[in-house]
């Protein structure tokens, strides 16, 4: 049964907790104001910059969006980038941008927006301002800092964030779990297949079971019903996502826990190693619903042990017939490797315990990065296997029980099995193949 929101909130102006600023902001830094408005082909952004008693200040309005009014501005060229350089007198300066959203799905790989009469998701600029002041070079990048004197408004009922934009009257349901908060915002009439509350419970739960150390902040969560397509999409670093409504709790294939799981991924992968960011996606993802019982043990197991995509080499991508290897022999690779870390450290380790090392680890995981962690986390040697998993186009064979030992430790300890040291794992995952970059678009289908 689909449920209809009945909590309104409607805000004009939404401030989300500040970033660490680029730069240190001197005293008299530019007052700025962004207002955004909905438009009937799209979004809108108008910019005002007060120079206040900076010695120089440019404008670089990213490269998505139409410039369409400008004035105490100047463009300069320099190269790809669009930079707009105060003309040193205007007491004010005001730069207008406008983004056509087209529900044409994917266009060139790119983020998917979409559209109705009634509202608007559509992208945030990636807005910077700098300015000199004493012979120094500040920066602000004001949707992702939220300093003082920087003002984010809405002309209208509306929600901002640092990636995406939903303007237009919407509901929002918000938890907040440890140091997390989860922000779920429904656009005013639409209707998920699941009660909002059940979404936010899930999404709050597996905030507390991945209990990592990296639940910090905001997480801004959209569910969009048509013509947004089915699945969902994601920004890793800002840590905000959208999701079908249509979208069921009740099915290992949890779209709402896939897209959650990004959130709480921050390393970067080799190209040999892509495969992981989807794979582990869906894994932890079937996982976390048959904790919370969305899904019994038995459903989750035969979810994550699928066959399919043999003749397929992960880390090889035109070897792929079709982008759901990383989501099918990805996973199940993954299983077995879980089942055999828990075998071999008699339950007292498990897959959980690499992503915590590879979270920590301060460079690019490679394959050599990832064959020596496994190592490292089950105290043997796992090579010779776990190369052929990953280079040859041998299937996996998971083992009969995988989450018996895990099981045991569940009982006292949240999934994500807290290592001896205190720390934690941080589960990654994406939706398309990206290229390991941790601010990146993750699309999920």
């Amino acid at each position: 049964m689909a449920w209809v929101r009945a909590v309104a909130l409607v805000g004009l102006l939404l401030v989300l907790a500040p970033m660490a600023a680029v730069a240190d902001q001197p005293a008299a830094s530019p007052a700025l104001t962004v207002t955004s408005s909905k438009t009937p082909d799209g979004i809108r952004y108008d910019i005002v910059v007060e120079p206040a008693a900076a010695e120089g200040l440019w404008v670089d309005p990213g490269a998505k969006f139409d410039v369409v009014g400008v004035s105490g501005l100047t463009e300069t060229n320099t190269g790809e980038r669009r930079v707009y350089r105060w003309d040193g007198s205007s007491a004010v300066t005001t730069l207008t941008l406008e983004y056509t959203v087209t529900n044409s799905h994917a266009v060139s790989g790119g983020p998917e927006y979409t559209k109705t009469d009634e509202w608007v998701l559509g992208p945030v600029p990636s807005l910077e301002v700098t300015w000199q002041e004493d012979g120094e070079e500040h920066t602000l990048r004001p949707f992702e800092q939220r300093d003082s004197g920087v003002t984010i408004a809405t002309d209208g009922p509306g929600v901002v964030g640092k990636r995406y934009a939903l303007l237009g009257p919407y509901d929002q349901y918000q938890r907040t779990t440890g140091g997390e908060t989860i922000r779920l915002v429904i656009p005013r009439g639409a209707e998920t297949a699941a009660d909002p509350t059940h979404i936010l419970d899930a999404v709050s739960e597996s905030s507390a079971s991945l209990d990592i150390g990296h639940a910090r902040g905001t997480v801004l969560l959209f569910a969009l019903p048509d013509p947004a397509r089915r699945g969902g999409e994601s920004f890793l670093r800002m840590r905000e996502l959208w999701v079908h409504a249509d979208s069921r709790l009740d099915t290992p294939n949890n779209v709402w826990l896939h897209e959650y799981v990004h959130t709480r991924q921050s390393f970067t992968l080799a190209p040999e190693m892509q495969w992981l960011r989807e794979a582990s996606a869906e894994y932890y993802g079937a996982r976390l619903a048959e904790k919370q019982g969305l899904v019994s043990e038995h459903e989750a197991q035969q979810f994550v042990t699928k066959s399919g995509y043999e003749d397929a080499v992960l880390a090889e991508p035109a070897s792929w017939d079709d982008r759901a290897v990383p989501y099918t022999k990805g996973m199940r690779t993954l299983a077995a490797l879980d089942e055999r870390i828990q075998t071999a450290t008699d339950g007292e380790r498990s897959l959980a315990d690499v992503f915590t090392r590879l979270n920590e680890y301060d460079g690019t995981v490679t394959y050599e990065v990832f064959e020596q962690t496994v190592e490292s986390v089950a105290g043997e040697s796992m090579d010779e296997w776990l190369w052929r998993q990953v280079y040859e186009r041998e299937p996996p064979k998971p083992l009969t029980t995988p989450w018996l030992m895990h099981q045991a430790r569940e009982a006292a300890t949240p999934l994500g099995l807290a290592s001896e040291s205190g720390n934690a794992p941080i589960f990654v995952g994406v939706g398309v193949v990206a290229l390991g970059l941790t601010g990146g678009l993750l699309r999920r289908r």
